[in-house]
């Protein structure tokens, strides 16, 4: 593949992965920059290329101003080559390092620039924020300056608007309430100060997070600025001398190891000599183990702590760098005298024949004198040093880093390219982002929104507005809020906020009654009993009561009763009713039960429950006129009463026939005397109306007992 050819497909490569890194980023919540990242770099191991290449779509996505150009995707190719020109070169680290922490600071001020203006579009539609927030979702990018010219024109047109309806609802209030207008003043100044006051922290948090992404910024192209320079260097001085000689090595360095060499070998000739070839084994062993342990106990002191002293003077280390200086050398001296303890101890001749193998105390002689004589070579001191710097780099002061640059600038490449600045900065916006989801979250929440409804319908902290609390019910009963529903069902049913709607309030009240909230179950009722705007059933009305009593509304309770009251006072009205006109028609001498319109029993007792309700009416009525209407018909009702009890009774089957010819003659014949004596007896007819009457007074007394509960 040509050149040209690359160069295309790396093109359209980085085009498509700013788009979808703007889809991410401009979505109806944002998106963090991890989500960003797995939507472009969804493999688990992706290699320094993928990863530059998807860092610096990031990078380009939320850094536009306008929609996407060419140009912007030439930049972003040019920027992605240069990087992965470098890999392999011991700044690649810390360019990828400074590429991810740019790439997320800017996604998460981006996110945090979404997040807020979606609460500003909950708070003010009409904003510039708010409208900027739908321009960006529509668009899945930054509008067009054009777009962005007009809407900031419209919206500061509507600010204007604002304030004057703002301005004339003040002069109002002046004119009817001075009070209310006075302590409305004071109110709007703290809100502005406290929006100004908000305003300036967020300023300032947003000018220290520009100010860390610039300094990152800076950083990373003298990387990739200087690695260019090198390679030019290099190459330009390769084409000038191809025979330049070897580095050569430090003298010193080349003695010590010199001489090293010669007395190892002279040890291990003259202890083969003397001890015989088990020297092969305990002269490297003893060799070995006196460089590793003579290195962590004489080193630390002679070389370390010195230094240490030294920066302690100059204040360019902290003076807790001691301790872990002389720990090592500490542990390692205890380690050892414990060990060869130990050993003593518990093999008593291993040791002594330890302590007697000439070839192994020579050699740990030759190692220790080999550790002591090492800080002559400089390149062991240039080695220990790099060493000293990386071990203890966290207690060096702001002072050393100032003396040197050559410090400095290995502790912006140490740690796989830790941050040099603050990190409380590097946290800055991922605070903010996730303050910013906390309150979106609780904006969400439908609690929230029913508690704004409230404050709405009450007038609490704000001007009173049964519309607002209106659209508040109902975005937190669409989300499932028992409390909502029912208050949206009673703004629906008293025409609060809107039109009134039966429909839309039996809608609700049934959907919290579902939940069990037991006021609208009680409202439900209601509807249900009156019959506004669903047919009138008593049945259902009742059905729903008693569920808000078992719930607990009181409400519920006294309606459960009354309506159970009333429907039981209906249906014994209708029986006497009935029982009343067919004893009108059917004068008889002796009645067959099974005639009546309902059973005798069920009968007798309505009528004698409708003589203790008047009776007990009679004791609340003070007007002549309906005392003597209650007494008359309580007379009537008397009447029929004994007439059921007397002269109606079960008939035999095999004397139905003769009491039907009986009830036909207009006088007693004699020969019915049987008849008349069979079912025609004062003293049971007595009994049986006792038994009524005790029946409906029992009855009362236990409803009065259960009403008194309630």
């Amino acid at each position: 593949m040509s050149g040209s050819s690359e160069m295309r497909l790396t093109v359209r490569t980085m085009e498509k992965l700013i788009s979808h890194a703007l889809e991410c980023i401009y979505s109806d919540q944002g998106a963090p920059f991890a989500d960003v990242l797995h939507a472009l770099v969804p493999e688990e191991k992706p290699d320094v290329a993928t990863l530059a290449r998807a860092y610096t779509a990031i990078r380009v996505a939320t850094r536009l101003t306008d929609p996407l150009c060419d140009s912007d995707v030439r930049n972003a190719v040019e920027e992605y080559q240069k990087t992965i020109s470098l890999i392999g070169a011991p700044s690649i680290e810390r360019v990828r390092y400074l590429l991810k922490e740019t790439a997320e600071l800017q996604a998460q001020r981006m996110h945090l620039a979404i997040l807020k203006g979606k609460l500003a579009l909950r708070d003010d539609e009409y904003s510039y924020e708010a409208g900027l927030y739908r321009l960006q979702i529509e668009t899945k990018g930054p509008p067009p300056p054009a777009k962005r010219e007009k809407l900031r024109d419209v919206s500061s047109r509507m600010a204007d608007l604002s304030r004057q309806i703002k301005s004339r609802e003040l002069e109002l209030l002046k004119e009817s309430n001075p009070a209310a207008y006075n302590d409305r003043v004071v109110e709007e100044q703290a809100l502005s100060l406290q929006a100004e006051n908000a305003s300036l922290e967020n300023s300032k948090d947003a000018s220290e997070a520009l100010d860390l992404i610039k300094k990152m910024d800076h950083e990373l192209a003298d990387l990739l600025r200087t690695e260019k320079t090198k390679e030019a260097s290099h190459i330009e001085s390769t084409k000038k001398d191809d025979t330049r000689p070897p580095p050569q090595k430090h003298s010193s360095s080349i003695i010590i190891t010199t001489l090293s060499g010669l007395a190892f070998c002279y040890l291990l000739g003259y202890s083969i000599w003397h001890q015989g070839w088990s020297a092969l084994l305990w002269v490297p062993i003893g060799y070995v183990v006196a460089l590793f342990a003579a290195a962590q106990i004489f080193l630390p002191l002679i070389l370390a702590l010195p230094r240490a002293v030294l920066l302690l003077f100059k204040k360019q280390i902290k003076i807790g760098v001691i301790v872990p200086i002389l720990v090592t050398p500490l542990k390692w001296v205890l380690a050892l005298g414990i060990g060869l303890f130990l050993v003593g101890f518990i093999f008593p001749k291993t040791a002594d024949e330890l302590y007697a193998n000439a070839a192994l105390n020579l050699s740990l002689n030759l190692g220790t004198l080999s550790i002591l004589l090492s800080p002559i070579s400089r390149k062991s001191r240039a080695d220990f040093w790099d060493d000293f710097e990386k071990r203890f780099q966290k207690y060096y002061t702001e002072a050393f880093y100032a003396a040197s640059p050559s410090a400095s600038a290995a502790r912006t490449e140490s740690d796989s390219g830790h941050s040099v600045v603050d990190q409380d900065k590097e946290k800055l916006l991922r605070k903010q982002i996730v303050s910013a989801e906390r309150d979106l979250e609780l904006l969400e929440n439908p609690e929230t929104i029913y508690g704004f409804g409230l404050a709405y319908s009450n007038g609490d902290d704000c001007e009173k507005d049964e519309r607002a609390a209106r659209e508040c019910f109902a975005i937190a009963a669409g989300k499932g809020l028992a409390m909502a529903q029912h208050a949206l069902a009673l703004m629906y049913e008293n025409g609060q906020g809107g039109p009134q709607d039966y429909a839309e309030a039996i809608r609700f009240y049934s959907m919290a009654a579902d939940q069990e909230y037991a006021a609208s179950q009680n409202n439900l009722g209601t509807l249900y009993e009156l019959g506004s705007g669903v047919a009138k059933s008593e049945d259902r009305a009742i059905f729903w009561y008693r569920k808000a009593a078992k719930n607990g509304d009181p409400n519920g309770h006294s309606n459960t009763n009354r309506l159970e009251e009333t429907m039981e006072r209906d249906n014994y009205f209708n029986i006497v009713g009935e029982v009343d006109a067919f004893l009108d028609t059917h004068n008889v001498h002796i009645g067959d039960s099974s005639l009546l319109p309902y059973p005798k029993q069920k009968a007798m007792y309505a009528v004698k429950w409708n003589v203790a309700y008047c009776e007990d009416g009679l004791k609340s009525i003070t007007d002549p006129a309906l005392v003597a209407r209650y007494t008359k018909l309580i007379s009537n009702l008397e009447i029929v009463f004994t007439l059921l009890a007397r002269d109606w009774h079960d008939i035999e089957p095999s004397d139905k026939e003769a009491v039907a010819r009986l009830n036909s003659c207009k006088e007693f014949p004699d020969w019915a005397l049987p008849l008349k004596l069979k079912y025609l007896n004062e003293r049971a007819a007595a009994e049986e109306a006792y038994a009524v009457a005790s029946q409906v007074m029992e009855d009362k007394v236990r409803e009065e007992q259960k009403r008194s509960a309630n």
